[in-house]
């Protein structure tokens, strides 16, 4: 049950300007939201929550982006279409007038009546409004109405997509006054509000500015702030008040308690300290003064912290990004889910280990540097709005081996761990404008891993894995029990899956029990977009079956490799014949082709089960090539073009797709080469 709290006693909000002297506003109290489970994998207790991210000082606004909250205008009418602002040109007007003075309360703060000692006030909150629309509903039960969810009914009935913004009420459910509700810090689907009840005034102007007023005051609420005084579904103490930090020595001063509480008194003037407490009334936004303009570092500091880590940062238009990163410089657990407007850096000694949810901006990256680790332990790394993010880089040294791992950037995943919505989930390289070569080497550990809705997945560039005795050793990275997986259009408009893992040039990495597929609904991508499985250059590698019972020899259970609704499985080619590969034990499923070799020696392609997926047109239309792999049409289980002593033996292959192929070979070289069953 949400838990609806008006204050017991009326706290009026007054602006004073040249209208009327007597018009007054009420703020009504705050909704909290109810407490919404944990999971196991977010228990907001960490150190480095608990000292550093949840402190308001460290969210004060400095490089911080200008962040946009989209909100909506809701005006409630009788059924008749009375009784409240209309679509005409007049209303209209007031309204964008409310919401104008309403948005500049945050975008030009003033100074506060009542100075602390030390304290630099901001000019800007660097928080700014966008009025996505002004909607009228002609619905009596909504317009009598003070109660949010029946609001919020009324809107989800009418047009769903309206709760993608913050919504504020213009109801007639009351006269002059207004509540609104506090964020969720762990249920972020939970829909804000705003209800302002009376401001119609019967078409009357006279309420505007105080309205507008009384709004950037119930916004604040939404924005995680509550009173400067006591009630009100606020702390009715002041040790409640430092226990719910709305105790702030930048408002009240020191020591402790400075003045708080403060007094909300509307008929005082709140420039005039020679009244009896004149310091306790002051124009803070949220006091209750006639002045009603000020905001205090830390509240701001406490605004945008909620715009990271509550509800309401699901109404932050596109994705505001700082350049200036957030820097790991210590060994850090990040078991809160926090909205990020920046990169992140996590430096060379440093392990930062995410457990809960991160979501980033487009233009973001997570950059590990040499010697730097990030574990994400059953962690979700996603994109942060409706476009995809840049991924994670980790950053090696070409010139060491990976042996100690501290010579590399080490990323490891785990648990169920989850990267999605990625131009590139991990590559093992720095990347700036250009691929910087110098950079490659780091290192990737994945197993029980899911990569999820990626352009590409994975990406390792030019590396050699050379000991200080010159002996060449495999890459050490490795992806066990990991699923590769599309399952609908990419966030990215026009953007199509290339890849769940390219390799070029470097040897050893190991695909065992892994799941490569697309699982988008028919439609969705054309055969020739659905994306390929794993596509090489110059690459050894091994993608074999995991063994499920390791501590039992030999093994008794495997669990293969799967490749599934792909437009190829394997794709690999090469400039050095020398080079080889291992494909064993792995089931391709209504692949277009499953595997294509070229120009690899000595390749083993054993115990595979092929369904071999359908055919595009008529192939029998010209031109008719039946060698030719260029012609798109076709589709194959395994095709060997330019290789010589391959090995493909013991392999199945079947269609209940309609597939052309079982196996294409073309120009094979000299060596003994065997294809049997």
């Amino acid at each position: 049950m949400k838990k609806l709290i008006f204050i017991s006693f009326f706290i009026v909000i007054y602006i004073n300007s040249g209208f009327s002297q007597n018009y007054s506003f009420i703020c009504g109290g705050v909704t909290i939201p109810d407490d919404y489970p944990k999971s196991t994998q977010c228990e907001y207790n960490s150190y480095a929550f608990i000292n550093r991210y949840n402190k308001v000082i460290n969210y004060i606004p400095g490089n911080t982006p200008v962040k946009t909250i989209m909100i909506n205008f809701n005006i409630m009418q009788k059924d008749d279409g009375s009784g409240n602002f209309t679509n005409s040109t007049t209303d209209i007007q007031r309204l964008n007038n409310i919401f104008n003075w309403f948005s500049s309360t945050y975008e030009n703060v003033a100074s506060p009546s009542d100075p602390i000692s030390g304290v630099v006030s901001l000019t800007d909150s660097k928080i700014r409004f966008e009025l996505n629309g002004i909607y009228f509903y002609q619905n009596t039960a909504g317009w009598e109405t003070y109660n949010p969810y029946t609001l919020l009914n009324i809107i989800e009935n009418e047009d769903p997509s309206r709760l993608e913004q913050l919504n504020i009420f213009f109801t007639e459910g009351g006269s002059g006054w207004a509540h609104a509700s506090l964020p969720s810090i762990n249920n972020f689907d939970y829909n804000s509000f705003i209800v302002m009840l009376g401001v119609y005034n019967d078409g009357n102007t006279i309420s505007d500015w105080a309205s507008a007023g009384t709004l950037a005051h119930e916004m604040g609420h939404c924005l995680d702030l509550c009173h400067t005084y006591l009630g009100g579904g606020c702390p009715n103490s002041v040790a409640d008040m430092v226990i719910d930090e709305e105790w702030f020595d930048d408002i009240f001063g020191l020591p402790y308690p400075g003045n708080a509480p403060h007094i909300a008194n509307w008929y005082a003037d709140a420039y005039d300290n020679t009244i009896p407490d004149g310091d306790k009334i002051t124009n803070n936004v949220l006091g209750g003064n006639n002045t009603i303009n000020y905001f205090s570092p830390k509240q701001i500091g406490k605004m945008h912290r909620a715009l990271a880590l509550k509800s309401v940062r699901r109404y932050v238009k596109n994705c505001p990004y700082s350049p200036i990163p957030l820097e790991i410089t210590e060994n850090e657990t990040w078991d809160f889910n926090i909205k990020l407007y920046t990169d992140i850096i996590i430096k060379q000694g440093v392990t930062l280990t995410i457990t809960c949810k991160v979501l980033m901006p487009d233009q973001a990256k997570i950059i590990i540097e040499p010697g730097a680790k990030l574990i994400l332990d059953g962690g979700t790394l996603t994109n942060a709005c409706g476009t995809m993010w840049q991924g994670i880089e980790v950053w090696g040294n070409r010139d060491l081996s990976q042996y100690p791992q501290s010579n590399q950037g080490v990323v490891e995943l785990k648990n169920g761990a989850t990267i999605e919505n990625a131009r590139c989930a991990i590559t093992t390289c720095q990347k700036d404008t250009n691929i910087l070569w110098a950079y490659t080497g780091g290192i990737i550990h994945a197993k029980d891993a899911n990569f999820i809705n990626n352009r590409k997945a994975i990406e390792f560039l030019s590396y050699h894995n050379i000991l200080p005795n010159g002996r060449e050793i495999d890459n050490s990275s490795y992806f066990y029990n990991c699923t590769f997986e599309t399952n609908a259009q990419l966030s990215d408009p026009g953007t199509l899956p290339e890849t769940f893992v390219s390799l070029n040039d470097v040897k050893g990495v190991k695909f065992l029990g892994c799941t490569f597929q697309n699982t988008a609904p028919t439609g969705v991508y054309s055969t020739i977009h659905r994306g390929n499985g794993i596509t090489s250059v110059d690459a050894n590698y091994e993608v074999k079956p995991l063994c499920l019972n390791p501590y039992i020899y030999p093994c008794s259970e495997y669990q293969p490799n799967t490749f599934q609704n792909l437009y190829y499985g394997i794709y690999a080619s090469n400039t050095n014949p020398a080079i080889t590969l291992t494909i064993n034990g792995n089931n391709f499923d209504n692949n277009h082709r499953s595997i294509f070799l070229k120009s690899i020696n000595n390749a083993t392609i054993t115990k595979n089960n092929f369904d071999i997926g359908a055919t595009i047109g008529n192939i029998n239309e010209p031109p008719y090539d039946k060698y030719d792999v260029f012609i798109p049409s076709y589709s194959y289980g395994v095709y060997l073009k330019e290789c010589s002593g391959y090995k493909v033996e013991e392999n199945n292959f079947s269609t209940t797709h309609d597939g052309h192929a079982g196996i294409i070979v073309n120009n094979s070289g000299t060596k003994a080469n065997e294809i049997y069953s």
